[in-house]
């Protein structure tokens, strides 16, 4: 018998227990969750949690939400603990530990509305959680404990459940860092217990880069006609940068305009003074880019 759904596969008795997997990819810049039941057997079946609440996510539906959290007893604006810009005044750990906690919290939300509440309070989870190459031991410790505390080790299987024997190889380009490591797992009882096949290696090349490269290119093209635009118009969480994102993921794979030229049009940013009007429409406020972006 073929289990389609979680539902099904407990209610017939498979020889092998339904268990939840859950990869969290917890970043300096972006955090992402995917999870799948092992029931399946296609990476189509993968759910990417792509919509995530609060303020300051760069783009609806995007698959990851930053890594910033706001305290209600710091700032004014939030009325409670929430991913969102804001002032920070707290030790690293219960940094990580309140964030990942009000991760855990949605995304268990979530796994509720769809499975039912019932099926996922008996349905055992294992959790992966990454962390850089570039990271040190107790850094990585500190990050799997903070995972535990909030929640993610709480239940039948355990973080990062892996098998002795296991070879694993981890390529991962985040929003600030781009790492890559490989290991064997030399045992996983009473302890995990792996060495690495070679020595980690990374770099702080990550999307953000070219985020930073874009805003450069804007000061160059446009001078002081951008600079005196209010940063929370052009910065960090704004529209405008928004607009960037979506260019910036799909740079490659669209972007033609209606004469059959690759461009791409950032907005809205209204800008006052001289510059050279090839790159400006000022009709739509929009920042118009060609290929040549590449180099970003």
């Amino acid at each position: 018998m073929t289990a389609n759904n979680p539902k099904d596969a407990l209610q017939a008795g498979a020889s092998d227990r339904l268990k939840i997997i859950m990869g969290v990819d917890y970043r300096t810049t972006f955090t992402g969750v995917s999870y799948v039941t092992s029931d399946k057997t296609s990476v189509d079946d993968i759910d990417v949690i792509r919509t995530w609440p609060g303020d300051g996510r760069p783009v609806e539906g995007n698959w990851k939400t930053p890594t910033i959290i706001a305290y209600a007893t710091e700032n004014r604006r939030p009325t409670d603990n929430r991913r969102a810009p804001g002032v920070m005044i707290a030790g690293a750990m219960k940094c990580a530990q309140d964030f990942l906690a009000e991760i855990y919290r949605y995304v268990v939300k979530n796994l509720k509305m769809r499975m039912t509440p019932e099926i996922f309070d008996t349905t055992p989870m294992e959790c992966y959680l990454t962390a850089p190459a570039i990271w040190t031991d107790k850094a990585r410790s500190a990050t799997r404990e903070a995972a535990i505390a909030t929640g993610f080790g709480l239940r039948l299987g355990s973080v990062n459940a892996v098998q002795a024997n296991d070879n694993i190889m981890i390529l991962d380009c985040g929003g600030g860092i781009v790492d890559i490591t490989t290991y064997p797992v030399q045992r996983v009882f009473p302890m995990i217990e792996f060495s690495e096949i070679c020595v980690g290696a990374g770099g702080k090349c990550g999307s953000t880069y070219i985020d930073r490269n874009f805003l450069g290119l804007m000061s160059r093209r446009f001078g002081k006609a951008f600079g005196e635009v209010p940063l929370k118009r052009r910065g960090h969480g704004s529209q405008f940068m928004a607009s960037f994102e979506k260019v910036k993921q799909a740079f490659g794979t669209a972007g033609h305009d209606a004469f059959g030229n690759d461009c791409f049009e950032i907005h809205p940013i209204n800008m006052q003074g001289y510059f050279n009007p090839d790159h400006y429409d000022e009709d739509e406020a929009a920042v118009i880019l060609s290929r040549d972006i590449g180099y970003l």
